[in-house]
């Protein structure tokens, strides 16, 4: 802090300050930004909302920011950089996950219904698939599979053994007992309103029933 200001520091106006900066509303950050600018102070680090578009940087900074620094360093190592999560709609990370982890296909633009049309230079050139073990493994994958889904119902399959379904108004406490006592036992318990993506409940629903081993009404 300069000389200009001493009042700011001792009101603890600095602290405020930098934590609306870095908040999410876009205008109160920006005009804290600039009064941190005008009394000399460093403008805090400001994430943007878009999860998938963080860089490695960005991560290591919320990983700090949540109370695990030790781990940054760990976290930039692996360079693991965005969530892509919330625009994975066809589970296209999950599938390349189980082939191999260092597939990354979703920020050109792909999802799982234009995998089948995927030729070996497409991969090679634009989603950079240089080995080609990795290329010949996702060929396979997709010649092993008739349709789409049914590349998603064997990847389902290998992550649930019991597919829990309960009445909503009397059954909720019940149902989720059974699944952490199974889970204690070492089973992938998947409850029917866990995890289904808005807009396709009934498709999502179907094919995490077909999935399962065992069904639990």
């Amino acid at each position: 802090m300069g000389n200009y200001f001493p009042s700011f520091e001792e009101i603890g106006a600095i602290a405020a300050l930098k934590e609306v900066a870095s908040s999410p509303d876009e205008v109160a950050a920006k005009f804290a930004s600039e009064a941190l600018t005008v009394i000399g102070e460093e403008v805090p680090y400001k994430l943007t909302q878009q999860v998938p578009c963080w860089t490695i940087a960005d991560v290591q900074y919320w990983v700090k920011k949540i109370g695990f620094e030790s781990y940054a360093d760990a976290f930039a190592r692996h360079m693991i950089a965005a969530d892509y999560g919330s625009v994975d709609e066809s589970q296209l990370d999950q599938f390349l996950m189980s082939l191999s982890p260092e597939l990354s296909m979703l920020g050109m633009g792909l999802n799982r219904s234009l995998l089948p049309s995927l030729t070996d230079e497409m991969m090679k050139t634009v989603c950079g698939i240089t080995n080609p073990i990795h290329r010949l493994k996702l060929r396979q994958a997709l010649q092993d599979s008739k349709h789409i889904d049914d590349i998603e119902v064997a990847i389902l399959s290998k992550q649930i053994d019991v597919f829990i379904s309960y009445r909503r108004s009397t059954g909720n406490q019940l149902a989720s007992l059974i699944k952490v006592l199974l889970q204690l036992r070492g089973y992938k318990v998947f409850i029917d309103v866990d995890k289904l993506y808005a807009g396709k409940f009934d498709s999502s629903l179907l094919k995490n029933i077909q999935a399962a081993k065992h069904f639990i009404l």
